[in-house]
């Protein structure tokens, strides 16, 4: 079954797992991340089904909710018709002006689009399955969507940018902590519960 963009899930699965691949710009990504990042897409974006939003799940143009979001300062949102300009998109469901404005830049330098092109000005160029499989590996592995506060002893407490590897590593995999990686705790243990069934369909690491 063909899904969004002309791509059936096999499609996007395999579209992510190569994205996840490049070691130049991501390192090496173990087994239970990638497994990590394809829970988080499938939950994200309904099973690949919109890779978009629920306004076109629903098939509508708009939705009285995005109001919500025009004026959200943490999201960089100045005003009417920011909330659904800078809506949810791509496997991670990138949303506000703030974001945009992140990953146009590294979009840029990445080569992913042209200098002429803008994912500010043309949101919906996140919909590529390339350009958003890209801005789910690095926000994720990067920490470029969510924050962990650290408490140290002396009572303290520093915020941090909350990178997929300082919950799920060679030492330990802590699949609910995970969620903060993308948004707080909301559904952690059921797409922790998705990732360690998609670790088990993955092929074994290379021995070294």
């Amino acid at each position: 079954k063909k899904l969004a963009r002309g791509l059936t899930k096999t499609e996007h699965i395999a579209l992510i797992l190569e994205t996840c691949k490049n070691k130049d710009i991501f390192g090496d990504i173990g087994r239970e991340q990638v497994a990590y990042i394809l829970a988080t897409a499938d939950h994200e974006s309904g099973h690949f089904l919109p890779i978009y939003n629920l306004v076109e799940r629903e098939n509508r143009k708009s939705w009285p909710g995005f109001i919500n979001y025009d004026t959200r300062a943490d999201l960089w949102n100045t005003g009417p018709g920011d909330g659904a300009r800078f809506k949810w998109r791509g496997y991670v469901q990138l949303t506000g002006r703030y974001n945009y404005t992140k990953y146009d830049t590294i979009l840029k330098k990445e080569g992913l689009i042209s200098p002429e092109q803008s994912i500010i000005t043309n949101p919906d160029l996140v919909l590529d399955p390339k350009i958003a499989a890209f801005i789910l590996v690095h926000g994720m592995i990067n920490g470029s969507f969510g924050n962990v506060e650290i408490k140290w002893e002396n009572g303290k407490t520093k915020t941090k940018p909350a990178r997929l590897g300082d919950f799920i590593n060679e030492e330990q995999q802590d699949w609910d902590w995970a969620r903060q990686t993308v948004n707080g705790n909301d559904k952690a243990w059921t797409i922790g519960m998705k990732a360690k069934k998609i670790l088990k369909t993955l092929p074994p690491a290379p021995k070294t």
